[in-house]
């Protein structure tokens, strides 16, 4: 029998395979680890590990399944610039707008990290550009903070033209 410990540790060595022999081993693809809370595929997603995902899904983990901080598997791909992983989330269902505890955002977090590709993926498929955090602050003006100029020049310029 496979444990959750099994599991995470071929997720974090990219080893498709041992997910694979955890999983037909019984360790569940919905198991949370560490004080995060973190699943698998939140894991998968941040290391952008996509053939993991994609297994993972595949054998039913949810694609918005949320960590300690109400963190979805997207969120942690848009944080760390993981285009193809998080073009595979939204193709499977994500909720492109999903919100943390903070009223963080998918777009949110790659406007925040600077991941210009992401940014424009999320706001291609429709992603709130006039959201706010619960600070009050919108993906362009977290954008503007971090450094990425561009990118809240896009955002807004976008969003007046949308109207959104």
């Amino acid at each position: 029998m496979a444990t959750a410990s099994d599991l995470f540790k071929a997720v974090r060595a990219a080893d498709l395979a041992g997910v694979r022999k955890a999983v037909e081993d019984g360790a569940p693809v919905e198991a949370r680890g560490g004080e995060e809370k973190f699943s698998p595929l939140m894991v998968a997603a941040m290391l952008g590990h996509l053939k993991i995902a994609e297994y993972l899904v595949a054998k039913g983990a949810s694609v918005d399944s949320r960590d300690s901080a109400n963190y979805t598997p997207l969120m942690q791909a848009a944080f760390r610039g993981r285009l193809d992983v998080a073009r595979f989330l939204l193709d499977k269902g994500a909720d492109i707008n999903a919100r943390s505890q903070t009223h963080w955002t998918p777009l949110m977090c790659a406007a925040a990290e600077g991941h210009t590709e992401i940014v424009k993926l999320l706001v291609s498929r429709g992603a709130d550009r006039r959201g706010t955090n619960a600070d009050g602050r919108t993906a362009a003006a977290i954008a503007t903070m971090n450094g990425y100029s561009q990118i809240a020049d896009m955002l807004r310029d976008g969003a007046a033209r949308a109207g959104k």
